[in-house]
């Protein structure tokens, strides 16, 4: 009986159990399933939080603003450099693979107005601020062309010494857009035609040649366009507009002294140059030199007769520096200003061209680049020791 009573409660006991236990299995169930998803969950919103995050900072970049740097992403390399320091020997350098010295020698400090050609480029020309000023005119006097044409003339010349086409020729305004500006001057687009024309030719001529280095001649255009034109780029017809210019020119004043026979001087002085140049100029193209007697002897005449004219300059009186017509000329030479092409140039010290103003020495300079034309016109008949003598 008793061995009965023991077996019955063991069995009571074992069933109470695997009750209890049945009971437990749906309640762990629950328990481990929510587990599972509070961790999905929190995955779930870490992902959407780091992805508001790139979202958040793509903003940031698209709208030009930089999101602070945290403290915790620095990384102290101050022991690393000093013990680079000591394991080198004097003379060594530390550099990436890209490195040159020639970068280093160009590097600038930013927003530095005497390093940084960039720094403070609010103040620099723009076209539509010299139409607002009144600085490119839609008409000039006799002498305000003259003033201009004679600055030209000056750049040219330096440009021929070294310094970049931008900060000498193209310092005028009236050339950033020939067509535009010059077109309604009609006497001041024929002479802006006939210049462009020379610089081409000069251009082509000196890079054929490649007898320069980069402190003789600058051949870059920094993007200047020298086929632009107010009327025409075509030599033959830009000299028969300069010759009708003249002719007009004539019938106005007969006197040498007068601003008309100025303004014709200069005109009869770029056609004459620029067809010199024509005749002395190998078709484009080729690799020889002008070998024809015929364009030679006609270039050599034509530089005679520039020489002649220049001589006629020089002998003009020297214009008035008070008065009327020196606040003409004033205000005519506004149209220069180099700082409309700043942004052309490399990144760099700020530099600028200084003009020549002695009209004397600017004649002297052309007196004898023309001298030296003629003597290469005629390189055929000069013996070899009077050449090596230069």
């Amino acid at each position: 009986g008793g061995r009965g009573g023991r077996g019955r409660e063991e069995k009571k006991e074992a069933e109470e159990k695997k009750k209890g236990k049945g009971k437990e299995g749906p309640d762990a169930s629950d328990e481990s399933s929510t587990e599972v998803t509070t961790a999905e969950n929190n995955a779930a919103s870490a992902e959407e939080a780091q992805a508001h995050q790139e979202a958040a900072g793509a903003a940031a970049a698209d709208s030009g603003v930089l999101e602070a740097i945290s403290e915790e992403d620095w990384v102290d390399i101050t022991e690393l450099c000093d013990s680079a320091v000591r394991e080198m020997a004097l003379g060594e350098m530390v550099e990436s693979p890209s490195f040159r010295l020639f970068d280093a020698m160009s590097a600038i400090e930013i927003m530095d107005a005497k390093m940084d050609s960039g720094c403070n480029n609010s103040a620099d020309m723009t076209i539509e601020r010299a139409e607002e000023e009144g600085i490119l005119a839609r008409s000039l006097t006799h002498e305000q062309l003259v003033a201009i044409w004679d600055q030209l003339l000056m750049y040219y010349l330096l440009w021929l010494d070294g310094h970049t086409i931008v900060q000498t020729l193209f310092s005028c305004l009236y050339l950033q857009d020939p067509k535009r500006f010059a077109r309604p001057i009609p006497l001041l687009g024929a002479f802006l035609d006939a210049l462009l024309i020379v610089c081409r030719f000069a251009r082509y001529v000196v890079t054929m040649a490649g007898v320069f280095d980069d402190e003789d001649f600058l051949p870059t255009l920094f993007g200047v366009d020298l086929e632009a034109c107010a009327f025409s780029a075509t030599p033959a017809e830009v000299a028969e507009s300069l010759a009708n210019h003249r002719t007009s020119l004539a019938k106005e004043s007969a006197s040498p002294d007068s601003a008309a026979s100025r303004v014709a001087r200069r005109l009869a002085l770029i056609r004459e140059y620029m067809l010199a140049l024509s005749d002395l100029s190998p078709p484009v193209g080729s690799e020889g030199v002008c070998s024809d007697v015929k364009g030679r002897a006609s270039a050599r005449r034509r530089l005679e007769a520039c020489v002649k004219l220049v001589e006629e300059l020089r002998a003009e009186p020297s214009p008035d520096s008070e008065g009327e017509a020196a606040a003409e000329r004033e205000a005519a030479l506004r149209c220069f200003d180099q700082s409309i092409n700043r942004k052309l140039l490399v990144p760099g010290p700020p530099r600028s061209v200084q003009p020549i103003k002695d009209r004397s020495a600017v004649l002297g300079m052309w007196a004898s680049h023309l001298s030296e034309l003629i003597r290469c016109s005629g390189m055929e008949t000069v013996s070899l020791a009077h050449l090596l003598e230069g």
